[in-house]
């Protein structure tokens, strides 16, 4: 699929979501709460693994989003994003879990109540490119994106990234 259709159809989906401007992960979160009638957990987990950095769990009562506590700022939204694009679309498809996964995961939770699984490897190339592209126009529509990003720099680096923004501004135009 091009990526002028995946954008439209991200484009539309955040439309559908009553996203129109300035939006967290967590407000998504609820937005699609309110829409599927499930919550929705975000979970911060120290023991993902090295090429994972995101994953989504659908049990039977509730979506858990586990990400990578070790990520920060911009890159750690954009996980929480891109797996919150993979519950908004309805991406992935039913599949055995390997238990150790689970079990590290969510100890307490018996197997069988676990729907879907979505990790790397088991969604099509389509379904990855439109999280990607859902995750970074979601982050754009941000009117300061890497706000949480600048108390790390030193002051010199925080001022010019100041100047920046405030010439530049922070959200792009071609972001809806």
């Amino acid at each position: 699929m091009q990526l002028n259709v995946v954008r439209t159809r991200c484009a539309q989906m955040l439309a559908t979501l009553g996203i129109h401007g300035p939006t967290s992960v967590q407000q998504l979160a609820e937005q699609l709460t309110q829409q599927r009638g499930r919550p929705i957990r975000l979970v911060a987990h120290p023991q993902l693994g090295e090429e994972l950095s995101g994953t989504w769990i659908e049990l039977e009562g509730a979506d858990v989003v586990f990400f990578d506590d070790g990520l920060a700022g911009v890159h750690q939204q954009h996980v929480i994003a891109h797996e919150l694009a993979h519950i908004a679309f309805e991406h992935g498809y039913d599949e055995p879990l390997a238990p150790d996964v689970l079990a590290t995961l969510l100890p307490d939770v018996d197997p069988r109540t676990v729907r879907r699984m979505l990790q790397r490897g088991s969604y099509s190339t389509h379904e990855e490119r439109e999280a990607e592209v859902f995750a970074s126009m979601l982050l754009q529509l941000s009117t300061h994106p890497v706000a949480d990003d600048l108390g790390a720099l030193p002051a010199d680096a925080r001022r010019r990234a100041a100047d920046l923004t405030a010439t530049f501004g922070s959200r792009r135009r071609d972001a809806r």
